[in-house]
């Protein structure tokens, strides 16, 4: 399979230039879980409280994941909202084959190139506005076989290293 990427990435490149590549992992394949921390935790706190969750809610060891957090300050609750993802190391690692990846989740992805086509404001915040959107009035361009696979590669190209979405 990696070769197979080199190939496919050589002939879109053009060159040896850095680049990356954002797989999207379809979202059933992501564990995730929101929990809230008191606002005085430091992030040593935070961090101690999410590995003692992983270790009691998965079945699998620790070990055996690849796990993120996405942290936000609610300065009116005076809590910190954690949104815990979690992947399987054994589904990712055939796709980590180089440098390069970054593992995205496809919701994400697809959101956020349906928000762009939608020129509406790239925000966690708009994740539910997602229900909104009937993508048969959006402007894709001309003879675009699968408006969903579209979607997914356009929000892939938008991820811009920031946790959210």
């Amino acid at each position: 399979m990696a070769e197979q990427i080199d190939e496919l990435v050589k002939q879109a490149v053009g060159s040896p230039e850095k680049f990356t590549i954002i797989t999207p992992i379809p979202n059933h394949y992501i564990w995730q879980k929101t929990v809230y921390f008191p606002a005085h935790f430091n992030s040593q706190e935070q961090y101690k409280q999410v590995i003692q969750i992983l270790k009691q809610t998965l079945p699998i060891a620790v070990s055996q994941i690849y796990f993120d957090v996405k942290f936000n300050q609610e300065e009116n609750n005076n809590r910190i909202k954690s949104t815990i993802y979690a992947l399987r190391k054994s589904y990712a690692e055939p796709f980590l084959s180089k440098e390069n990846i970054i593992l995205d989740n496809e919701l994400f992805c697809y959101l956020r190139g349906a928000l762009l086509l939608n020129n509406s404001e790239i925000k966690t915040e708009n994740i539910k506005q997602i229900q909104d959107i009937d993508i048969d009035k959006l402007s894709f361009p001309e003879n675009t076989p699968d408006k969903k696979l579209y979607l997914i590669a356009l929000g892939a190209s938008l991820w811009n290293g920031k946790v959210s979405i």
